[in-house]
Parts: C-alpha cells; structure tokens; sequence
C-alpha cells in the first residue's frame, strides 16, 4: 500500500497537468523540461549500453579461464556508481518543468514533490543503499565506492597505488 501511495503521489500531480493542459503555447518550461527529460533517457541508455557490453566481456572472460573485474567501471560507471537511478531523477525534473510550463494557475506548483521524493527515494531509501549495503563488505567495491561518486557524476578520485612488497 505504501508503495502504491508513494507512486501516486509521484506520478499524479505533473502527469495530470501534462494530460489535462489546455496551455498549447510552448514554453521555456516546456524546452527545458523535454531537454532534460532527453538526457536523463539518454543517460540511462548510455548506461545501459555500457553495462551490457561489459557484462558480455565478463562472461567471456568467464569462460575462457580469465577474470575481470567484478564491476563495471567503464563509461558512465568510472562518474557514478548509479546511473540508472541518477537517470531517474533527472528524468522526473524534466517531467516537473513540462508541468510547471503547462499550467499558470499555480496548481504546478505542488508537482515539485515527484522530483525531490523521487530523488529522496532513489538516493537514501530504495535506491542506492540496498545495493551498496550488498557490496559494501567486498574489498573491490570498497575501492571503487572511494573513488567513485555514489549517485551524482562526478570526476572520479585518483586510485590509489598500493606498493607489494617482494
């Protein structure tokens, strides 16, 4: 029921005003919004892309005797360690903005809640803390998540040289 609830809450209000809009002039709402709306859709593809090409080359190595690395850190992955879900919310922003230009009687003003639940959720509640809980204990990811920004691309730390001694 909750999970019910909290999409409506998400999805009803700047749907609704998108549908139901009688505003049929575009606007700078209505640009940005779609723009942003593009580049969190094409962020996920990318990302999606780059998961499965590596996936594919994991597998091959797997059965031809070599090994890999455990996680994808090519790409979009070297910036953020979730893409997808950092996809999401951008996606949701840019649905928010299309709202906001589509309706000038203020009603608008409360789809603002979609975005920040959606981004409250996917960053510190259903998104990133399952799977980083579920990796966190192994020493690859560990390194990774030092250096890699969780949720938001950012230019990755340097990784850190260990020296063995002989």
């Amino acid at each position: 029921m909750l999970q019910w609830a909290l999409m409506t809450l998400a999805c009803y209000s700047p749907c609704n005003i998108i549908i139901w809009s009688t505003n049929n002039n575009v606007t700078i709402f209505d640009i940005l919004g779609i723009s942003i709306f593009l580049f969190g859709f094409f962020f996920e593809a990318i990302g999606d892309h780059q998961l499965n090409k590596y996936r594919e080359k994991r597998d091959l190595a797997a059965r031809n005797g070599t090994k890999m690395e455990k996680y994808c850190k090519e790409g979009l992955w070297a910036y953020t360690r979730h893409p997808n879900y950092f996809k999401e919310v951008v996606v949701w922003w840019g649905i928010f903005l299309l709202s906001f230009g589509n309706n000038p009687n203020g009603f608008c003003y409360s789809s603002i809640l979609s975005p920040i639940l959606m981004n409250y959720l996917l960053r510190y509640r259903s998104g990133v803390p399952f799977p980083e809980k579920k990796h966190m204990k192994d020493p690859e990811f560990q390194e990774y998540a030092s250096r890699v920004s969780p949720f938001i691309p950012w230019i990755p730390k340097p990784q850190k040289v260990t020296s063995k001694s002989e």
